[in-house]
Formats: C-alpha cells, structure tokens, sequence
C-alpha cells in the first residue's frame, strides 16, 4: 500500500454504503486520515488534520455539517472543506471523489493557485500590524473579494508566525525555528498582498487618511485597519539592563532565552500570569531550578478562581518550581549579568537568568494625536470601528461589547484576535453585522491542557463539575443567573458542547449545570469509526 492516497490514480477506499447519509466515516490509507462526509449523493473527503496545529478532527464534535477541532475549537464545514472560524485560516486539504460499481473512490486533489472571487471594492487598505488580527484581516479581505491594494505594515523583521507557541513547544524545543512561522509567504504573493517589514508608524492622521513613519515616508489610505498588540511591561527595578534579563514577547525573546538556558542552572521568572507559568513549565522540564515570584496569592485566581488557581500552584509545586507568591523583586544584581535576585520579603535568590511576564501595554502610543484611544485602549463598536471613519481596530488594543455581560472587553488572546481580524474586514467591505463571538482561549503547562471560553469581568459564583484536585472538571461561571464562562480540563466533549451552546445563547440554569447532562440534538462526537 503507498504511503499516501496519490494524484496521479483514483484507489478504492470503501463500499459506499458504509457511509450513512449525514454522517462522516474516517478511513485510514497509509500515512493518509480521511474524514468521508456524505450529505445526500455529495460525498466530500477531507484530510482529518487541522490546518491549525494538526488536531485529530475525528475527535472532534459534528453538529449539520460543521466540524469542531477537539483541540483549540477551529471549525470547519465539511461539505466544502473550508475553514469557518479561527485560530485556523487554511481549508482543509480536500480529495476528489467518485463512485464506481458501488465503491467509493479517493485522488488527492492537485493543488491550485489560491482562487480570489474579486468584486468591485478598490482603493487602498492598510494593516497595521502582522499578528492575529491583522493576518487573519488580510486573509478574509482577499477570501471574500476586495480587489484594491492591500498593504500589511510591520515593525518586526518575520514573516507571519504563531507567537503562542513561543512560551510553549518553541522555546522547550519540541518545534524548530522554521515550524514557528506561518505558512503564508506564497499566500501573499499569490493574492498580493504586500507586506512592509521593519516599519515604524510614528502618527495616523484621520482627516488627511494618510499614516506617516518615523522616517517621514508616508501612506495615504481608504480605510485602516489598527491590529498593533500589546508592549510587554518592563519591571521598575534596578537590574532590568543585566544580561540574562529577558521579557518574552517576540520571536526574537524566545530566540534569546533559548541561548541563554543551554549554560543556565537556574531562573527567576517575575510574575504569575500565561507567560510566567508556561515558562516556568518549560525551563523546568528543562532542567532548571525555577523560582516564581508574584505579588498574589494565588497564580491566576483573578482569571479561573482560588480554586482552579491553587491547583495550578500545585501543579507546579509537584514538579518542583518554588513559589514566593505575596512578595515582589525589589531588584536584580549582577556583575555585567544576573546573578540574583532581592525580594521585598528581604530574601534573596541566587539566579542565572531572570524571565518577567508581567503583562502588555496596548501599543497605541502612536496614535496620540488621532483622537480615537481612551484609557490606553480603543474603544471599538460592533462593526470594529473607532470613533474616526475610516479607522478600524482589533486585538489587544480594541475594547468591545461583550454580548452575555454586556461589559466592555479588552482580552488579550490569539483566537480572539483573530475573531476581531476577520469581522473587521468583513465590515470594512461594507458588512453590519455585529460582533458576535465569545472569547475562547487555552494555556498548556507540563501536559496539561487548560480551555476556557466567555469572559468573566470578576470571579463570583464557579459551579463545578468532576474533580478539580484531581485535574477533570468543568467549571463554570455565572453573573447572576446567567452563564457567561466555562473552563475546562480534560471533558473535550463536555468544553465543545458548552461553547457552542453559549455561542447559541442558550440558558443553563446553576442546577443544570452541576448535575444536568448537556445535549446538542443531532451532535456526533468521535463517533467516525
């Protein structure tokens, strides 16, 4: 049997019968898994991997048409392999499929130059900034037919690459500096867009529509799209400008403090947050004596609760990280690198090399004079727009509506840019939508997975499912009697049901929700054998 079903000859894969009509089947062939989706006599086959990070999709859940990946929520509609929500952007890698005398016959289908149905949109729109938002902007604006010159505008020197990954399998080294990158190079010369890199905005001029750089070079727009991120946040103490002193934002971070922990023996890492625990995580698989230190209590209590907090504490604990939670790093010493650290307990840590997580800054200092920033952030309306025409933001840096609160959000995740990204282009070709998406995040540290979907402004009432000490349960958050978040670990089908359920506005009642069963009618979950 070859490795892989070929381009070049039609095999045999099943009788057809052995598909049910609105069912898929997955069938394996060679190195090949394939997701077989009949619908009626349309029978569609589709290469069961996420174009994300690889998920195993016959894991995931099957609601109509629409497949959700078990493992960061993309989703996609099988019957025409196309991707339909984020962190994904790729379709799904299709087959050509026939019949013949009752069997059903697969052929890889040839790859085709990336096809753009164009429509009449023209003129000029610029992207500033090549992250989530931004990439995810640019991908929707060609995928759904804006023709006119389409500029993505950078200061760092990469192409497009996947920044979560960096506090997780790039800098354990588990994935190669090449895999980082997204695969979008070809991408952008195929639908041309252009993508200035090493630029600098220095101010955006609404009433001119005109962005200016630091060098005095400048771009006149139609519509601009604002998708910067976030600075991450220097500690004020003496001994940041110490060799070994690293912040963990850009790919080029992750780089430095990989070179760095091949002679190190051990690591002060300042703060509790996303970026703190999962480089605790992996210094310590590492090898490295890891210390923590953060002004809480308890690490991520503000995000997930005491509860949940503490067994993250103690999911570390068990690996050996030492906490010194309720303190702070008064300062770092050094003769030319660090070398120690003092904490305003009076204690000190003696340390090769200090990593702090401490948080972002919203990037818009550039943007001063526009009028459009508020409070640090940009307060965007259902369409994305800023208070001036034209201006579009996304990311990090916008304030949306959240739709079960009804609070202002401004969250600080992948999957949520990217969700911004694409409804700002859609509006930014003329649709009125609103924006409708729930905020859905996940943080791996050793091997577990934590996900979390909805937006809780403040952690008060948590109803739990299964065993929090023990690492399976659900737990979920209400605002009075509403249900506004869910987090999870372990539970895939429990988390997928929940988060579509949420999306669809439904109403879980406390009771139901602590000992309820949760059925999505006509939902399939692992069920393609």
């Amino acid at each position: 049997m070859p490795k892989k079903i070929p381009a070049n000859k039609w095999v045999e894969i099943a009788p057809l019968t052995e598909i049910e009509v609105g069912r898929s089947r997955l069938f394996v062939y060679g190195q090949d898994r394939v997701l077989v989706h009949r619908s009626g006599d349309a029978v569609t086959a589709v290469l069961a991997e996420c174009t994300h990070h690889g998920g195993a999709l016959e894991e995931g859940m099957l609601l109509d048409h629409v497949l959700t990946c078990p493992w960061h929520g993309s989703r996609f509609d099988l019957s025409a392999a196309s991707c339909q929500s984020p962190p994904a952007l790729h379709d799904l890698l299709q087959f050509d499929t026939k019949t013949k005398d009752g069997m059903l016959l697969l052929k890889r289908k040839k790859r085709e130059g990336v096809s753009v149905h164009l429509r009449r949109e023209s003129g000029t729109y610029l992207i500033i900034g090549n992250g989530a938002a931004g990439l995810a902007a640019a991908v929707t604006l060609r995928r759904e037919g804006f023709d006119g010159r389409l500029i993505i505008i950078t200061a760092e020197m990469y192409m497009p690459y996947d920044r979560p990954r960096l506090s997780k399998d790039y800098l354990s080294g588990e994935s190669d500096r090449n895999s980082i990158f997204l695969p979008f190079e070809e991408y952008f010369r195929q639908t041309r867009i252009e993508l200035l890199m090493g630029r600098q905005v220095a101010q955006v001029d609404p009433e001119e529509r005109q962005i200016v750089f630091m060098d005095g070079d400048y771009l006149l727009y139609d519509k601009l799209l604002i998708t910067t991120g976030g600075i991450p946040r220097t500690p004020v103490i003496p001994g940041t400008d110490l060799k070994n002193f690293f912040l963990l934002r850009s790919l080029r971070d992750a780089d430095s403090i990989a070179a760095s922990v091949k002679s190190a023996k051990s690591a002060l890492i300042i703060g509790a947050g996303f970026i703190g625990l999962e480089t605790a995580a992996v210094l310590r698989e590492q090898g490295l004596e890891v210390y923590l230190v953060a002004p809480e209590k308890v690490p991520l209590a503000d995000v997930f609760g005491k509860r949940i907090g503490e067994r993250i504490r103690n999911l570390h604990e068990e690996r050996g990280v030492h906490f010194h939670l309720g303190s702070l790093v008064t300062a770092l010493r050094g003769e030319g690198s660090v070398q120690g650290a003092e904490l305003s307990d009076e204690s000190t840590l003696e340390v090769d090399m200090v990593v702090a997580g401490i948080g972002i800054v919203p990037a818009v200092h550039f943007l001063e004079d526009a009028g459009i920033v508020d409070h640090g952030a940009i307060p965007v309306n259902e369409q994305m727009c800023t208070s001036a025409e034209g201006i579009y933001a996304a990311g990090d840096i916008a304030q949306v509506q959240d739709l079960i609160t009804g609070c202002r959000r401004r969250v600080e995740h992948w999957t949520e840019a990217m969700q911004q990204g694409r409804h700002a282009a859609r509006c930014m070709m003329g649709s009125m939508d609103p924006y409708r998406e729930i905020p859905f995040f996940w943080t791996k540290q050793y091997d577990t997975l934590i996900r979390f979907a909805g937006y809780v402004p403040k952690v008060k009432k948590v109803v739990y499912r299964g065993d929090v000490e023990k690492g399976e349960f659900t737990a979920a958050y209400y605002r009075g009697s509403r249900l506004c978040a869910v987090c999870v670990i372990g539970r895939d089908r429990e988390f997928m049901t929940l988060h579509h359920m949420m999306r669809d506005g439904a109403t879980i009642g406390k009771k139901d929700m602590k000992h309820g069963e949760f059925q999505l009618e006509g939902a399939l979950y692992r069920s393609f054998q």
